[in-house]
């Protein structure tokens, strides 16, 4: 079963970015598993066009997914639980989502896996991720606790629902 890896396709559709010290502080809320949905406040960010036009993936620095209303109406059904999608003040009429991932799977084969480690002990980079088959069946977008703040992990699913919707703005780095 294959795995992906999020990365929001910055070479050929618009970014966006945080406005001020608070909508970025929002943001950098968003690499922990806690629940924000309650107390979110939707951050303002501004567009960057100058790559190409807005597409339903828009990159957010530091890997973050955002979705289009149209993609996440779509990828809803997948994700019920898994995360929670928190609105975006764009300087555009259309309504965009910072998806915040809150499963964090234990999914990491560390014995079949290349890891790089920090002189502490926790893992620094993955050279070769092997997953759990296990451990992620049925998980569509997901996180490791290994590597929580950063790697969003997509199902082979979630990519023929995004392809055969024709959503845009997204790459697929295949990791397994």
């Amino acid at each position: 079963m294959p795995i992906y890896r999020y990365v929001a396709d910055s070479d050929s559709f618009a970014c966006i970015a945080p406005k001020g010290p608070k909508d970025r502080k929002a943001i950098d809320s968003l690499y922990d598993d806690k629940p924000k949905a309650k107390k979110w406040t939707p951050a303002r960010v501004s567009l960057d066009v100058s790559q190409g036009k807005l597409g339903d993936f828009p990159s957010l620095y530091g890997g973050i997914p955002v979705f289009s209303e149209r993609a996440w109406e779509i990828l809803q059904p997948l994700l019920l639980g898994c995360v929670e999608a928190l609105p975006l003040i764009l300087p555009t009429h259309r309504k965009y989502y910072a998806i915040h991932v809150l499963d964090v799977v234990n999914a990491l084969d560390t014995e079949k896996s290349v890891l790089d480690y920090f002189p502490n002990g926790s893992v620094m980079d993955i050279e070769k991720i092997v997953f759990k088959k296990n451990a992620i069946q049925n998980k569509h977008m997901f996180k490791l606790p290994e590597k929580y703040s950063s790697d969003v992990y997509l199902s082979d699913y979630f990519k023929k629902t995004v392809d055969g919707n024709k959503l845009k703005g997204i790459e697929f780095d295949k990791v397994a």
